[in-house]
Formats: C-alpha cells, sequence, structure tokens
C-alpha cells in the first residue's frame, strides 16, 4: 500500500523512492552527491534548479478554478484559462490536471534503507525511518492522479495568439484510494510537450459544491478558491482575502499585510517571479507564482 506509488509518477519513469523531477525536466536522486551534498545527475545542486526554475518568466498565465459538481461530492469539475504573452507558432502546448491529497498516513516503500550515509539522516540505515517500507507516516502532496493524460488535454491550437483566452474544462472523479475530499487539491499545469517539461502551473483547493446543488441540498458553502493575477498596478485575487504575503524567489518576505480586500497595489516591487501566499476569510490558504512587470 504505497501511498506514492501512482500512475502519474509511473508515467513520469519514477524507478525508485526517493526520486523526483523539477518541471519534469531536471532529474534528482539524493544517492548521488558533490561534496557531501544532494546533486542532479545533471550538473547541480536542487535547490539550483529549483531557484533556477522559479526565475524563469513563463510566456503564459494559467488561471483555475474548481467545484464539486455532483450532489455525492465524488466529481471535480476543473476549469482553467490560459493567456499568452507572445504570438507563437509550431507549438504544442496542453493543459494537464495532477490531483493532490495531502495529511495521508500510510506507507511508502524506501529503496535507501540499506545505505549508510550522513545525508540520508533518519532515512537512511539505522534510521527511525530507515525500513524497506515506511509505515504510520503523514505524506504531504500525495499526487492521485493525473488528467486527462501526462501529456494533457490538446485544446491549445499550434500556432497561439497574444491576449487570447485558451479555455478548459475537465472533470475529476474522484479515486477510491483517496481518503478525505477536503484535503483535495489540484495543479493544473501547461505541458510544453515540444520541450517536455511544465510551461506554468498554478495550485488550487477548497473546492466547494456548485451553486445550484448547494441550493438543492441546503448547504450554505464556503468561499471558493482565489484565481491570483495582475491587471496594471493591481494584484487580483479574485475574492476577498484577509492577509497576503509576497515572498521573491529567494525566499525572502518583499511584503506582507493584513488587508481584507480582493485587490493589492504591486506597482512598488521590483520586475520578476513572486511567490504570493493569500489566506482567505475562512483561513484557507492559496499560493501562487506570480510575474510582476514592476516600477
Amino acid at each position: 500500500n504505497d501511498q506514492m506509488a501512482t500512475d502519474y509518477g509511473n508515467s513520469l519513469g519514477y524507478a525508485h523512492a526517493p526520486y523526483g523531477y523539477v518541471d519534469r525536466a531536471v532529474y534528482c536522486d539524493p544517492a548521488s552527491y558533490t561534496d557531501g551534498k544532494y546533486t542532479f545527475l545533471q550538473d547541480g545542486l536542487f535547490i539550483d534548479e529549483v531557484t533556477k526554475a522559479l526565475e524563469k518568466t513563463p510566456n503564459m498565465s494559467i488561471s483555475a478554478t474548481g467545484e464539486f459538481s455532483q450532489a455525492d461530492s465524488m466529481q471535480l469539475e476543473i476549469k482553467a484559462n490560459v493567456n499568452f504573452a507572445l504570438n507563437e507558432t509550431g507549438t504544442n502546448y496542453r493543459i494537464a490536471y495532477a490531483l493532490i491529497e495531502d495529511d495521508v498516513k500510510g506507507s511508502q516503500q524506501n529503496y535507501y534503507s540499506e545505505i549508510l550515509q550522513d545525508e540520508l539522516k533518519e532515512w537512511g540505515k539505522g534510521g527511525i525511518y530507515g525500513k524497506k517500507l515506511v509505515g504510520g507516516y503523514m505524506f504531504q502532496d500525495v499526487a492521485r492522479g493525473i488528467y486527462p493524460s501526462v501529456t494533457g488535454a490538446a485544446v491549445i491550437p499550434s500556432k497561439v495568439t497574444i491576449d487570447k483566452d485558451y479555455e478548459h474544462t475537465q472533470l475529476i472523479t474522484i479515486p477510491a484510494k483517496v481518503v478525505r475530499k477536503r484535503n483535495l487539491s489540484v495543479v493544473a499545469m501547461v505541458v510544453d510537450n515540444v520541450a517536455n517539461v511544465i510551461a506554468n502551473a498554478v495550485k488550487i483547493g477548497n473546492f466547494k459544491l456548485s451553486p445550484d446543488i448547494e441550493a438543492g441540498i441546503g448547504s450554505t458553502g464556503v468561499d471558493g478558491n482565489a484565481s491570483i493575477y495582475v491587471s496594471g498596478e493591481q494584484l487580483m485575487f479574485g475574492q476577498d482575502v484577509k492577509s497576503v504575503l509576497i515572498m521573491n524567489v529567494s525566499g525572502q518576505i518583499v511584503k506582507q499585510a493584513v488587508i481584507n480586500a480582493s485587490s493589492m497595489n504591486v506597482s512598488d516591487l521590483e520586475k520578476g517571479i513572486y511567490v504570493i501566499k493569500t489566506v482567505s476569510q475562512e483561513g484557507i490558504v492559496s499560493i501562487a507564482k506570480i510575474c510582476i512587470s514592476g516600477k
């Protein structure tokens, strides 16, 4: 009952655990080291590759919303919107969705349980998790599925037009292995199938019942997930949020405020990529990576 063994992971070619990719492009295996640090098989450290990925300016934006579309709450309807900043031809962009569950208590295989190296710490030989099958562990960001496929839905033409909206709706039937639906989120991704990388992505959660279903069953529901984007000098949240925290790609907090509003002026920020964290009036956290044109 390996909680991390999914069709999505298998399709990406995961041979063992731990193992990973950054944007499907850079491979990471903790069993490879340089000067006593985890490294990729390619040049560079893991944190270096993550930083490079965050510093890239995507040539498109992606936003998404989602809600349960059935009264039995077993089907999610996700709507995504992609808008390009440049005209392009000869492309093969598609939209894919990864279903994620947090706080999953279960087991995972550990293929490094017999390796005695300080860097592996409690996961190596002799550590508290130094077992071939680790049980009773609380996992985060567990991939439950990829929809409609790893390569994504072919809804974006090979010739994309600047400022044109490309929309897609994906229905996701909740797999039986999901433990708690309230812990679900979805990562909507723009997949570049020419370069075989993730070009941009957004993570959403806090899914509610659709308004029609809520009216039928008398549910009051809660606020839906926010679509975070930039409009002029304003950072827009799609709903009133209680607080906002803005970090640069180095993880430094550059702006933080309690606003109780649906937008914030960001004209004082330098041009670059920022990570935006908002907390809704109900205490729901949303995180997005945004490109700000700067002052």
